[in-house]
């Protein structure tokens, strides 16, 4: 009978002084912070570049690089960005797989910041202008609005062009208005 409380008492004496180690190692290493060490993050080894030992990194002009095209806004308006046409559920669906997009995003955008609805929407013409339609699926008289375009919630407005009034200049889109 004294044997298994006797083997009872050292596995609680063990357990007693193991759990003693671990809280002596937890405070020590909340005293003292130890700096992360850069060379062994994760699986990869990770090493901060130096400046002074690697070359400089070359021009983008001269590797042929060109910067991004700037941003043209085209309308600014008080309304709310769902009041600029309707809704094309099937463009939409083109947009969300990538066959109904702007050929650069946002190259041409109107900023709407009406009170329950305000953002930046990216624009095209039907006729070709910043639109990427390889399923010919654009109307020529209307002007595309994208928003949230290269991702599965992409929503595409249809807005139909108005007749140009007499004497009244055309479209301003893509003439940096």
């Amino acid at each position: 009978m004294a044997r298994p409380l006797l083997g009872r008492a050292l596995l609680a004496a063990l357990l007693l002084l193991a759990a003693a180690e671990v809280a002596a190692a937890q405070s020590q290493s909340q005293s003292q912070p130890q700096p992360l060490d850069a060379t062994g993050v994760g699986p990869l080894t990770v090493r901060p570049r130096d400046p002074a030992a690697s070359p400089p990194l070359p021009d983008p002009r001269a590797r042929g690089l060109i910067a991004p095209p700037g941003v043209d806004k085209v309308v600014r308006s008080d309304l709310s960005y769902w009041q600029v046409g309707d809704i094309d559920q099937a463009l939409s669906r083109l947009c969300s797989v990538g066959k109904f997009n702007q050929r650069v995003p946002y190259r041409f955008v109107g900023h709407f910041k009406g009170p329950k609805g305000s953002a930046m929407l990216g624009a095209a013409k039907g006729n070709g202008l910043n639109l990427f339609d390889p399923q010919h699926k654009a109307d020529k008289n209307h002007d595309y609005w994208f928003y949230r375009d290269r991702t599965a919630d992409c929503i595409v407005f249809s807005a139909q062009v108005k007749p140009a009034a007499a004497g009244a200049g055309r479209s301003t889109l893509g003439q940096g208005g």
